[in-house]
């Protein structure tokens, strides 16, 4: 990228501290001082979708320990921020009136005493926690979108969005897909782009979550849901508001890193088993659960694996036991199965690399707001250093060419879309996959300069072919751009 993050977030942090200097009332300088704040802060992920999609259980793998209620409780249906602390903390944000600090507890997940409090008397939770994750990272769990009362699915659509003069309350999401269902679409629209600022496609992640069930959890079952997500992201109704979608099992992701030595050796005694009985139990959740077996593991240990993994977890746990994967291999396994480490990449290469850009811009989107409403005092000066830096910050083309590419906005080859997709940080922010290549190709750096000169000369025969679009020349020249930047950051040959 032309200007790094570090350089970008300190310019922004700048404008707002001048910002905070000029507001006109105490309400703006509060804000102004939120979202500056912010800029340095953790990325904030709010995590979406519809009711009973699977988005406690995914949060519950995202935190690595299982806080969010999964029932149909009352606390499911707040909002509820998770963000770090050094000892465990609830605080309860009231509609009106000050804060309250709640009791809670664990029980396999936190219970949440709201004090003969009700949902409707909350505008959210928030939990503080030690999590390691939390570091980087503030996850906003949100009530259930098409839910059978119309106000909670509108906290969740409050949750995400500004209002009344508020700060952008999140810099991307992670929704859950079961069905690409129109009401999935129409949420997703809400963050596209209006302008060269806010929360866009690039930095919305889809999950194909409980995927398992779509493939009726046989052995086959993340691989069939696997060919699902590849068709709902080449649907151009989900890769304009949605790019990339991950099959995920986040029950399977959670339960395999809580097997203890007693749920493994069961585990082990099932696999050893005379075939036709391990089969016979394996044919549905209820068999599972309560059928007489001849297998010497009880019914209460069976219906704990259940609980822990699901059908499909179990039956792929049994199947690589029997062909000889050691138990003490096979947590890994069953995690790598749920498609939950490929989302951690997908997270890292389309949020985490990006975090200082997408607070960036998301602080601008904020601060245009305030300028825009003459809530700052010499806001045309502002003004004018903002579009500045606007101007100057190549990572925002980047962000908003990637979003014109998957709207199919740009007239390119095919091939030649791919490739700028990769080179704007589709992929990753590394030079090595801004250029499409394995870290190992090249024994150093000079190789990786071969790869980008080569490449600019590319783009520079695009951006100058007379039969290329207009669409398609702008693009071309933002590539080079890009290119002159990653040949910077490679060292020329040694001269022998």
């Amino acid at each position: 990228m032309i200007q790094e993050p570090d350089g970008l977030i300190t310019s922004v942090t700048g404008l707002l501290d001048r910002a905070v200097a000029q507001a006109r009332s105490t309400h703006a300088r509060d804000q102004l001082t939120a979202v500056r704040d912010r800029v340095t802060g953790p990325l904030r992920v709010a995590v979406a979708g519809r009711i009973k999609a699977g988005k406690s259980t995914l949060v519950n793998a995202l935190l690595g320990c299982p806080l969010a209620a999964s029932d149909a409780g009352e606390c499911t249906r707040v909002v509820t921020w998770y963000a770090w602390a050094p000892e465990p903390r609830v605080r309860l944000i009231l509609l009106s009136g000050d804060p309250v600090d709640a009791r809670f507890r664990v029980e396999g997940e936190l219970v949440i005493d709201l004090g003969g409090r009700h949902a409707d008397d909350l505008l959210r939770i928030e939990v503080g926690w030690p999590a390691e994750p939390l570091r980087t990272l503030t996850l906003i769990d949100t009530p259930g979108l098409s839910s059978l009362s119309a106000e909670v699915s509108d906290r969740t659509v409050q949750a995400v969005t500004p209002s009344g003069g508020t700060a952008q309350p999140i810099d991307a999401v992670v929704y859950l897909l079961r069905y690409a269902h129109s009401t999935d679409i129409e949420f997703l629209e809400a963050f596209r782009d209006d302008g060269a600022v806010g929360v866009g496609p690039v930095n919305t992640v889809g999950v194909l979550s409980r995927a398992d069930e779509i493939g009726a959890c046989r052995i086959d079952a993340m691989t069939v849901a696997e060919r699902v997500a590849r068709r709902y992201a080449d649907d151009p109704r989900v890769r304009r508001v949605c790019p990339v979608v991950v099959p995920v099992d986040g029950l399977v992701a959670i339960g395999a890193g809580s097997l203890d030595d007693d749920a493994l050796a069961a585990l082990q005694v099932i696999a050893d088993a005379e075939p036709t009985a391990a089969t016979e139990l394996l044919l549905s959740a209820d068999r599972w659960r309560e059928r007489p077996s001849s297998i010497p593991v009880d019914p209460a240990v069976r219906a704990s694996l259940l609980d822990q993994l699901g059908l499909f977890g179990v039956r792929y746990a049994v199947d690589l036991l029997r062909g000889g994967l050691p138990t003490h291999q096979l947590a890994a396994a069953l995690r790598e199965a749920s498609g939950f480490g490929r989302l951690q990449d997908v997270l890292a290469s389309q949020l985490a690399e990006r975090s200082g850009v997408l607070k960036a811009r998301t602080a601008l989107a904020v601060l245009e707001s305030f300028l825009r409403g003459a809530q700052i005092d010499g806001a045309d000066a502002l003004s004018h250093d903002v579009e500045r830096v606007l101007v100057g910050a190549h990572a925002f083309r980047e962000i908003a060419l990637l979003d014109r590419i998957r709207a199919g906005e740009i007239r390119l080859s095919e091939e030649l879309l791919g490739e700028l997709e990769r080179l704007m940080g589709g992929s990753g922010q590394s030079v090595e996959a801004r250029l499409g290549v394995a870290e190992a190709t090249f024994t150093d750096a000079s190789g990786l300069r071969a790869a980008a000169e080569g490449a600019l000369l590319q783009w520079r025969s695009v951006a100058e072919h007379p039969l290329v679009s207009a669409s398609g020349r702008a693009a071309a020249a933002n590539a080079q751009r890009t290119l002159e930047s990653l040949i910077v950051k490679c060292p020329r040959p040694a001269v022998s």
